[in-house]
């Protein structure tokens, strides 16, 4: 029983490290500070797949939150 509870504490323990050593991995970073109005941020571009050419995202930052 002692080296069955010995164990499990380790696989509890090396599970708990593995979790813990990976840090969260940034697939996109943008933090839009280059954009403006309806001018997308650097590199990037509006493209209408459906609807009007019109209907584009708006870089406006209501409430004046940091970017």
């Amino acid at each position: 029983m002692k080296k069955t509870l010995s164990l499990l504490s380790v696989v509890i323990a090396t599970l708990l490290l593995t979790v813990s050593a990976h840090a969260q991995v940034y697939i996109l970073n943008e933090d839009f500070s280059s954009a403006n109005g309806t001018t997308p941020p650097n590199g990037w571009s509006n493209l209408t797949v459906i609807g009007s050419g019109t209907d584009l995202w708006r870089f406006n930052n209501p409430g004046n939150r940091p970017v």
